[in-house]
This record gives structure tokens, sequence and C-alpha cells, in this order.
């Protein structure tokens, strides 16, 4: 079979033309403006060609959205700037405009899930998300700053990519030795660095939104520290400070495990006193926590009161009985006891630090399901909108449990019915034994913005 540019054969060249068919065809249906905002950022956009200038730009940050009276302007830029060099009405800019970046990120979504898993992967990831409700509806007749932040997402996606490619190679995995060896394209890799702070800046300029994408630069540089301390483990492991502290530190169960561990949760406490006490929230805090917490002191007094006195007794010299369980243990230095701790964390300890990759990613696998998680029940960094996941086409509810089943299983059809097997993906990529570097950067994508 001929295989054409790009490293596409003849066959799947036709498979692409066929699917961008099915772009053009799911997005024609619509004659006129989809969504409300889409009129506001037309009107915006033609007050550009009007006027000449942008009337709500009153300083640099203006551009961004970050002074009074401003948004973020990349878009009403764009779509004046095509206006005026085609000579077509600001109504059919919108909806070319709109159709081209529905192909666009079609294209880019096939681009990037074939670098990961190969053309099959790629076509089938683009074709569905090219027949994605949302996409379709947000990729028509429409000026939506949401879509347009999607494309520049991807995109930066691509050349963080192609930046790590350069550096390590491509395939490479974080558990096999197939790093190169030197790095004869420093060169590449500074013009890559160069164009994505300038993709990065446009960003920022599209949506507020934007601001979740230095969750995906702090992704980036994570996989890179990730690696470059794999590639040169043996070298910082033999370092003194880091073998004795950090390596044979926790060698015996009882000397430091509980005392850093002691420190851990002081310093996180220290760090949550530090933060309400910033903001004017410790009083406030105290103040609503404390009837709470003398709520729970009277229960416990009135369910202990339910007893009789023989009951605590009991209960009062059960308690002795295992501090003078652990005394006599400490004292008597029981030789059963402790020879069955050490032994089982001997055993642990072993391996932990020879399979460390496997626990390693199992705990950030469990992090980031505890963060998806606490999000529906109002714990999270964010304040996320979860109103579109409060019915189904059977049942509506506001429970959070009911949400986060809508939101997994996709039942509100918001996406695509087939984003459950995003959910299998997520679970296979965590608990691979080997993982290459595209594999590594999704896993802390998804760790951060699981929040």
């Amino acid at each position: 079979m001929k295989i054409t540019r790009f490293g596409i054969k003849k066959k799947e060249k036709l498979l692409l033309i066929l699917l961008f068919f099915i772009v053009l065809i799911t997005r024609l249906q619509f004659t006129f403006h989809t969504d409300y905002d889409s009129y506001w950022i037309h009107g915006m956009a033609e007050s550009i060609n009007i006027y000449g200038y942008a009337k709500w730009v009153f300083h640099p940050a203006s551009l961004f959205g970050y002074y009074p009276f401003a948004y973020p302007s990349a878009l009403m830029f764009f779509l004046a700037f095509f206006s005026s060099i085609s000579g077509l009405t600001m109504l059919s800019t919108v909806h070319l405009i709109g159709i081209f970046l529905g192909a666009l990120g079609t294209l880019l979504v096939f681009i990037l899930a074939r670098k990961v898993s190969g053309f099959f992967m790629g076509y089938l990831s683009a074709l569905i998300f090219a027949l994605s409700p949302q996409v379709i509806y947000y990729s028509s007749f429409i000026a939506s700053g949401r879509y347009f932040l999607v494309i520049f997402n991807l995109l930066l996606l691509l050349l963080i990519i192609n930046i790590f490619e350069l550096i390590f190679g491509k395939s490479v995995y974080l558990f096999e030795d197939s790093f190169e060896k030197d790095f004869p394209k420093r060169r590449q890799v500074i013009n890559m660095i160069v164009i994505s702070i300038f993709v990065l800046l446009f960003v920022f300029m599209i949506h507020r939104t934007s601001q979740l994408v230095i969750l995906i630069v702090l992704s980036s540089i994570f996989t890179y520290l990730l690696f470059i301390i794999k590639k040169n483990f043996n070298k910082i492991s033999m370092v003194p400070f880091v073998k004795k502290y950090f390596i044979e530190r926790y060698k015996e169960w009882d000397k430091w495990i509980f005392l850093d561990l002691c420190i851990v949760l002081l310093s996180i406490l220290l760090i949550k006193f530090v933060d309400l006490y910033s903001r004017g929230r410790f009083l406030i805090n105290i103040g609503t926590k404390l009837p709470f917490l003398l709520h729970i002191l009277y229960n416990l007094n009135q369910y202990l009161s339910n007893y009789t006195i023989l009951s605590v007794i009991f209960l009062i010299a059960f308690i002795d009985l295992l501090v003078l369980i652990f005394i006599l243990s400490k004292k008597l230095r029981h030789k059963m006891l402790l020879d069955f701790l050490n032994r089982t964390y001997i055993r642990m300890y072993n391996s932990i630090t020879k399979k460390f990759s496997n626990y390693f990613f199992v705990v950030l696998f469990l992090i980031s399901i505890y963060l998806f998680i606490i999000q529906f029940f109002g714990q999270s960094f964010y304040s996320p909108s979860l109103e579109d996941y409060s019915e189904n086409l059977l049942i509506k509810s506001e429970n959070p449990l009911f949400k986060l089943i809508n939101f997994v299983f996709n039942f509100s059809t918001s996406v695509t019915i087939l984003s459950v097997f995003s959910v299998v993906g997520v679970i296979f990529l965590f608990l691979k034994k080997n993982k290459n570097i595209l594999e590594v950067l999704f896993m802390f994508i998804f760790l951060l913005f699981a929040s």
C-alpha cells in the first residue's frame, strides 16, 4: 500500500477525507447563531471593524480580561481580521470560522491520539470528538471562546509533546534505559519553547478559564522532572545527603516514620492556619466549628449516660489492660511481637523499594480519584458547575452521588455516551506497569484536573 506524506497510507487518507465530510455535514445544519454569547462576540468584533480599534481596551491587561470593563479579546480580533481581509460579512465570518475550527479541532485530536496509539486510535478519537453533541454545538454557527480555547490547548499539548520528543527521543519509557545519550537538538527545543510561550500568551487572551492551562504547564514540568530523575537516578542515589535522608532513613520502622509523619501533619495544620489567618477566616471558622465539636461531646456524654456504672468500669478496665500490655511489651521487649513487626516492615520496605513505580502510581491514582470525587460534594479547590449533571433521561436529583454517576457515565448525554471508556482508559493508564512519556504527561494532567 502506497504511503503518502506525513506517513499516512492512501486508504487512511480517504478515511480522513470522509471524516472531514462528516464534520462539514454535521455543522451545516445550523442556519444562525447557536448561542447567546455568540451575538455579543459578533457585535464586539463588528465594532473593531467599524471604529478601527477595540473600544474596551484601556490597558494591555484589557486584552487578557484583567482590567475593569474588559474581556479576553483574541477571538474578537481574529474575527475582525478575517472579516476585513476576506471581505465577508461578520455573520458569514462567524459561520465559516466556526466550521473551520470544528475541522481544525478534529485534525488536532487525530494527530494527538495518533502520536499516542497509532492511526486507528487517532481516527476513532477524532470521529468521537467530531460527533460529540457539545463539540458540534460549539464548533458550528457560533463565535465561541470556549472552543477556541480547546483548539489552542490541543496545539499547546502537541508543542509540549514535540519538545519532549526532541529532548528524550521518541517512544521513551520511564522504566527502560532508552534515553538518548546526547542532546543534539538544543536549538530546536529552544525554538519550540519560544513558540509555546507565545501560544500560552495567546491562550490567556481567549477566555478567563484559560487560567487552567497552568495545570497543563505544571503537568509538563512534573513529567520532565520525573524523567530527568529516572535518567540520573543512579547518580542521585549515590549523593550522601540523598542516600542518608531519603533512601536509608526508613529502613527501621521505629525510628523516623512516626516523627516525620507528625511533622507532615503539623506542617499541614500550620499552612492551614496561615491560610485562614491571612484571609481573616480563622476566628470565623473556629466560631462555626466549635458548636459542632461541643455538639459531638454533648452527644457522647448522653450516649455514655445510658449505660450502667458497671459498663463504664468495664470499659476503663479494658483500656487499662491495653495500656498495661503495651507497657509490658516495651519493658520486657517482647521478642515475638518485635520480630513480627520487624519482619512485616522489612517485607513491605523491600517490596516498595523494588517495585516503587507500582506503588507510586497507585498512590497517585488513589489521590486523583479522591480529588475527583470530593468536587461533587463541594470540597474541591474550584467551584465546578454541576447543574448539567443533576438530571438524565430518566431521573432528576440534586444528590452529589447521582451527579457523580451522571458525569462518569455521561447519562446526561452532554458529551458522548462513549465517554465511559475514558474512565477505563484512565484506570489502565495509572495501573500500566511501564509508561511512555506521553502517558506520564496525560497521567499528571488527569491528576491536576481531577480537582
